[in-house]
C-alpha cells in the first residue's frame, strides 16, 4: 500500500476555508483508493474524521501564528519520523517549506498543491523567496490550481516544466429536500428580497468593505457568511450600519451547513481585491448549488472558474460601483438569472468533479514514482 504524507497549517473539519476544505477531499479520497494516507498540520484536528476515513491525521501543535504562519518545529519531528513513498506540501505555508528542507531529502518524491502566490508581506515574502526556489528546485511536481494563476505568479517562474494544471474539485451533490425547504424559511425571513450572498472569513483581501458600499446602490439583502479577528467584525458592522439603508447587510457568523443558503442565494458575490484569492473554492460549492456568481479579476482562478458573462460577470476590484452593476443586472432578469445558473452547475460538475481533480493528482505521483520527472 503506497504512503503519502500531507503537510499544511489547517485541514476541514475542522477549520472551514478552501485549501482545507481541498485537503480533507483529497485525503478522504485517496484512502478509499487505498492510499496510506497521513496528514500532519499545525492547526486542530478531527480525530473522529480520520478514524472515521483511515486516515492517520497528526496534530503537531504550534506556539503561534506569525503573518498567518504557524510557528510550528514539530513539522521537522514529523518529517524525521514518518515513512512515506510521496511527500505532499499545499501551499502557502513557509513553515512546512522550512522544515522540509531543514529534514532533507529522504528516497521519496516532493510534491506541491500551489494555491497562492504570498502577496501581503512584502518584506518578510523577499526574505522568504531564495528558500522557496531552493525547495522548488528539488520538487518532482506542481500543481497549479489555472492556467491564469500559473501564467502570472511570479514565484514558479522557470518551474513551468515541473507545474501540472489541476483545478480544484468538488463532488456533484444537488440541495436536497430539506435544503430546499429551509431555503424557503430563509426567503420567508427576508421578506422574499432578493439575497445575495457572501461566505468566508474576513480577511484583508476578501473586498467585504467593497461589497458592503455597494449595497448602498442593491435593493436586496446581503447575507454574510463567516467571522474574523474582533477589530475586523467591529469595522465591518460600524461601516454596515451606516448605510442609507443598514437592514439590507445580515451578519450570520459562522454556520456549519450552508446548502440551504445556496439554495435560497440569487447571486454569490466573492468581490476579493488582491491576488492573494488565487481560486475561490466557494465558487464551486455556488455553482454546483446553480447560483450565479459576481467576482473580481485578479490574474487568477477567480475569472478562471467564473466565467464572464457565461455564469456570472467579472469585474474590475475595488469598484463598488461595478460591482453593484454587475450583482443589479443579475437581480434585474429572472431568465437570464437562471441561465447563468445553469451554465455554473453545468460548469462545476463537468469541469471541476471531485474524481478529475484526484485522478490528476494520483497520475502526478505515479509518474513521479516511476521517475519520469
Amino acid at each position: 500500500m503506497p504512503k503519502v504524507l500531507h503537510l499544511y497549517k489547517d485541514v476541514f473539519p475542522p477549520t472551514y476555508g478552501g485549501i482545507e476544505i481541498v485537503l480533507g477531499k483529497l485525503a478522504v479520497c485517496q484512502a478509499r483508493r487505498g492510499w496510506d494516507v497521513s496528514l500532519a498540520v499545525s492547526g486542530p484536528v478531527d480525530e473522529e474524521w480520520g478514524r472515521t476515513h483511515q486516515i492517520k491525521v497528526i496534530e503537531v501543535g504550534e506556539m503561534g501564528r506569525l503573518l498567518s504562519n504557524p510557528l510550528s518545529p514539530g513539522f521537522l519531528k514529523v518529517l524525521r519520523e514518518q515513512d512515506y513513498d510521496i511527500l505532499h506540501l499545499h501551499l502557502p505555508c513557509p513553515t512546512v517549506v522550512l522544515a522540509t528542507l531543514m529534514a532533507g531529502k529522504k528516497q521519496a518524491p516532493w510534491v506541491v498543491s500551489y494555491q497562492s502566490d504570498i502577496v501581503r508581506q512584502k518584506i518578510t515574502g523577499a526574505m522568504y523567496a531564495p528558500f522557496q526556489r531552493r525547495f522548488f528546485s528539488q520538487v518532482s511536481r506542481i500543481f497549479v490550481s489555472s492556467q491564469n494563476l500559473l501564467n502570472t505568479s511570479r514565484a514558479l517562474k522557470g518551474f513551468e516544466d515541473r507545474c501540472q494544471i489541476v483545478p480544484l474539485g468538488i463532488s456533484p451533490e444537488e440541495p436536497g429536500e430539506q435544503d430546499r425547504a429551509e431555503a424557503e424559511e430563509v426567503r420567508a425571513r427576508y421578506q422574499g428580497k432578493p439575497i445575495i450572498l457572501f461566505i468566508g472569513r474576513f480577511r484583508w483581501y476578501k473586498g467585504l468593505p467593497v461589497l458592503i458600499e455597494a449595497m448602498n446602490h442593491i435593493d436586496a439583502v446581503l447575507l454574510v457568511v463567516g467571522s474574523g479577528t474582533p477589530s475586523q467584525e467591529r469595522t465591518l458592522r460600524k461601516q454596515a450600519a451606516g448605510l442609507r439603508y443598514p437592514e439590507r447587510v445580515q451578519f450570520l457568523g459562522s454556520i456549519r451547513r450552508l446548502e440551504p443558503l445556496f439554495a435560497a442565494a440569487d447571486v454569490f458575490c466573492l468581490p476579493s481585491t488582491h491576488r492573494a484569492e488565487a481560486f475561490g473554492y466557494v465558487l464551486l460549492e455556488a455553482f454546483r448549488a446553480g447560483v450565479p456568481a459576481v467576482t473580481t479579476e485578479l490574474g487568477t482562478g477567480t475569472s478562471y472558474v467564473n466565467q464572464d458573462g457565461v455564469t456570472g460577470f467579472v469585474v474590475k476590484p475595488n469598484d463598488p460601483n461595478l460591482l453593484s452593476g454587475a450583482i443589479c443586472r443579475i437581480l434585474a432578469d429572472s431568465d437570464f438569472r437562471a441561465r447563468f445558473g445553469r451554465n455554473a452547475r453545468r460548469r462545476a460538475l463537468m469541469e471541476f468533479g471531485l474524481d478529475k481533480m484526484v485522478d490528476s493528482i494520483l497520475e502526478g505521483y505515479s509518474e513521479c514514482l516511476e521517475g519520469k520527472v
